[in-house]
């Protein structure tokens, strides 16, 4: 029997699988786009996290090598993740009439992609932004006074660009870490 024969002699049950098979394709499709997007999010947390701790790692240093301030512990969180920017096409149109009251301004901006016109076609990129940090704490196991603590911040807030309210720097244990 061909194929041509089953289809006419069994019209509705064939146009059901197919439509079973259209459906568990489709399904799939999506529960894939849907895993490669959680990668992408696992990749971008640990990139950020990998980036925070040789953040707090530098910062340990420098805070160990200023005069009174012993072994230090350091935790940075961050107010965004990493940005990338893409090139653009951007179209403005605007209109108004002539008393300046009115204006009406629309924009539209469409993605650069670099390729040869295939499915390869990715966008361009133009620059990728680094985290802002949001705050830091700073922990010292050594006699920090004022002065020690004044010297603290103003690395912290100096190297990041926060405000000082944004730094916070105590005395904890003298726990002799050793690595």
């Amino acid at each position: 029997m061909n194929i041509k024969n089953i289809l006419t002699k069994y019209p509705k049950p064939m146009i059901l699988a197919t439509a079973v098979l259209i459906g568990l394709a489709l399904i799939y499709l999506s529960d894939s786009k849907e895993r490669k997007e959680r990668v992408d999010i696992a990749g971008a947390s640990s990139e950020l996290e990998t980036y925070g701790t040789a953040l707090e790692k530098k910062l340990e240093e420098i805070v160990e090598h200023i005069d009174g301030s012993g072994d230090a512990t350091v935790m940075i969180t961050f107010e965004t993740s990493f940005e990338k920017v893409y090139a653009n096409n951007a179209k403005v149109q605007e209109s108004g009439n002539d008393s300046n009251a009115f204006t009406d301004r629309t924009t539209e901006k469409e993605i650069v992609l670099a390729g040869s016109g295939t499915s390869a076609e990715s966008p361009v990129l133009l620059k990728e932004l680094c985290p802002r940090v949001e705050g830091v704490a700073v922990i010292c196991s050594g006699n920090a006074d004022k002065d020690t603590e004044r010297k603290i911040k103003d690395a912290a807030v100096s190297l990041f660009g926060i405000s000082e309210l944004k730094v916070y720097v105590t005395k904890g244990e003298n726990n002799n870490r050793t690595e």
